[in-house]
């Protein structure tokens, strides 16, 4: 607008406007189109009661800094416009961060992971004491004296813990 004022309100004047005398400007060449366009523009020839030249001047010189003026205001308020878009774009983020509760997600993956912990600790102690064990391989009498009777219900008993605490684990993960 600031570039092209000036010419396009001369362009206007010589296109549309028409002289003093009545006759279109459009039809005028060089010097004697650009002075009927200014008076034109400044409200018509001085003896006809209008400006003359010198107010089409003056308009054509205030021109360039009105459109520099709309240009400035159309940067600042298209700029004030943006940020305040941006801003709500920036509360509505910060919304959803705090809607995604991300301590309470650290908090429940931390008690999973020490879950996790305990059973495989558990599982090693057992596999442990599997690998210490004496119990036959091979087929055996259950019913001898010396079965090791209480070991075979001890690693019984682990196993029923293990699968307890498997099911757990699992009863867990579907809560959280």
């Amino acid at each position: 607008t600031a570039a092209w004022g000036p010419t396009a309100a001369m362009a206007f004047a010589t296109t549309f406007g028409t002289a003093s005398t009545g006759a279109a400007i459009s039809t005028f060449g060089g010097a004697a189109a650009t002075n009927a366009a200014l008076a034109w523009l400044g409200g018509g020839a001085v003896a006809a009661g209008g400006g003359g030249m010198a107010a089409g001047s003056a308009i054509l010189a205030a021109l360039g800094p009105i459109g520099l003026g709309i240009g400035a205001l159309s940067i600042f308020g298209g700029g004030f416009f943006i940020r305040r878009q941006n801003d709500k774009k920036i509360k509505e983020l910060d919304k959803l961060i705090a809607d995604l509760n991300i301590s309470q997600n650290r908090a429940d993956i931390t008690a999973k992971m020490h879950w996790i912990d305990t059973l495989l600790c558990k599982t090693r102690e057992i596999l442990a004491q599997m690998k210490k064990s004496t119990l036959p391989v091979q087929a055996a009498d259950y019913n001898d004296a010396s079965f090791p009777r209480k070991q075979l219900f001890n690693l019984v008993d682990d196993a029923k813990l293990l699968g307890k605490m498997s099911q757990e684990s699992l009863i867990m993960g579907k809560h959280v």
